[in-house]
Parts: C-alpha cells; structure tokens; sequence
C-alpha cells in the first residue's frame, strides 16, 4: 500500500517533506501548484482548458520573470500538473490519499477540483484548522503549520463520506458555471467576487507620495481578512496604473524596481 499527500503550493510541500523525512516515512507529496482562486476554472484539465488556463495567468499573473524578462511558465506549470493527474489515475485501489485543507480558498478549490479528477474510495481528509498551537491560534492554510503541528494532524485524517464527497463535487460544478475569475472562501463557502474585489484596500495604503509599489502589496496581504498570493494584488496595480488611478516611475516589471502614488 502506497500513502499520497496532496498539498497546495511549494511551502507547503517542503513542509511536509521535512516532517516526512524526519520520521522516515516513504510517503508521497504531491504539490498542487495551480492556485485556482484566481482565473478561469474547468470541469477538466484536457489539453485545451490547460492552456486556455496558463496563457491567462501568464497574461495577468507572471508576464515578467524577477529579471524583467517575459515569463516562460507554460511548461513548468503543464508539467507538474500533468504529472499529479498522471499520478493520480496510477493509485491502486488499496493505497491512500490525505489532502490537507484549511481555511484557504487555494487549498479549498483544490479539494474539490481532486475530488472531481478521481474516483479513487480511499480519500481522507485533513482539515488544518483543527489544529491550534501553544498561543491557542488556528492556522488557515497549511504552509502556516509548525513541525509539530504536522505531526498531530498527521494521524487525524478523516475518510471522506460519499455524501459530503458528492456535496464538493456539486459544488465545484457550480462554481465553474459561474465564470468568476477570483474566489474567496467566506464562512465556509466559496464565492465568487468582482475582479476589483482589494482595490478599495490596496488603496488604503496608497499616498501622495511616491511609495514603494511592494511595501503596498505587503501591508494589502498583511491586512487582508483573506489569504491570497501577492501576484494577484501587483496585477490590480499594474491596472489601476493603466486606468490613471495610480502613478508609477521606474520599472513596472518587477514588483521590487517601481514606486507608486495616487495620481
């Protein structure tokens, strides 16, 4: 029997590995690396809907790498995400998938996309926010979880009820129907939310004076009731930019080489 663990992103994934190699286990991570709460969604990941999806987020998300110079993601990003499916349509019927969710609408979407990408029996889940730490505070996503954190969830993966199984699934389909390009998860659901949903708080800590366009994007994440990427938050500024709200100098390719104010 094979154990696999799906987690949302990079941090999380080195994470997990750590814990793993700690403890010498031979299970194995899979990273979800696509953060779907910002984008179109589909129902499935054919060649097409793949990349629809990556030319998109390249357009809006990462045109430019740290150097300034156009972003090639296309194939890092087909890859990996090839290659979990790819995984997943491998695991046998005895082996078992724990998918690590919290109060993060990347890892939430993620749940549901996997459960509508296998009909695999053996799911469990582990819900990150049943954890709390020695100041008694909840962690949201799994990347925010101590050593000894994963350790006790570890062992606290619940097997997922066809009822609740089927509940996702719905729900997933309906929010691809919906066509919202950027989702936030709100007492216990997911919803879908204009475009210009952090405008009016990026705003909030724009000035007069020329500021830092990263100092922006960091006070928006810090104060932000929801957990997002900062990618998302530069892209709303590269379009206030464009529509005059804002005034930048310097060069707008990377988020760290350009300051901005209001115009």
């Amino acid at each position: 029997m094979k154990v696999y663990h799906i987690v949302s992103g990079h941090s999380a994934a080195w994470s997990l590995r750590y814990y793993l190699n700690e403890n010498h286990l031979e299970d194995k991570i899979l990273n979800f690396v696509d953060d779907l709460s910002t984008g179109p969604l589909c129902l499935e990941y054919t060649d097409e809907n793949i990349r629809n999806r990556v030319s998109w987020i390249k357009k809006h998300l990462f045109p430019y790498d740290c150097d300034g110079n156009t972003n090639e993601i296309v194939p890092s990003y087909t890859q990996q995400m090839y290659k979990l499916f790819a995984t997943l349509r491998e695991v046998q019927e005895q082996d078992k998938i724990y998918i690590w969710v919290g109060g993060w609408v990347i890892e939430q979407l993620m749940l549901r996309r996997i459960l509508c990408s296998t009909n695999h029996k053996n799911i469990f889940i582990i819900n990150i926010n049943n954890e709390v730490n020695e100041f008694w505070t909840i962690p949201q996503a799994m990347w925010e979880c101590s050593p000894e954190q994963i350790w006790n969830l570890s062992t606290k993966g619940q097997l997922i009820s066809s009822k609740d199984r089927q509940k996702l699934i719905d729900d997933f389909q309906k929010i691809v129907k919906t066509d919202y390009i950027l989702h936030i998860y709100e007492n216990g659901e997911i919803i879908g939310v204009n475009e210009d949903y952090y405008d009016n708080l990026i705003m909030s800590f724009v000035t007069n004076k020329f500021i830092p366009a990263a100092k922006v994007v960091g006070d928006t994440l810090g104060y932000s009731e929801q957990k997002l990427l900062d990618n998302y938050i530069q892209h709303r500024l590269n379009l206030l930019i464009q529509k005059w709200v804002l005034l930048a100098k310097w060069d707008m390719k990377a988020l760290y080489d350009f300051k901005i104010k209001k115009s």
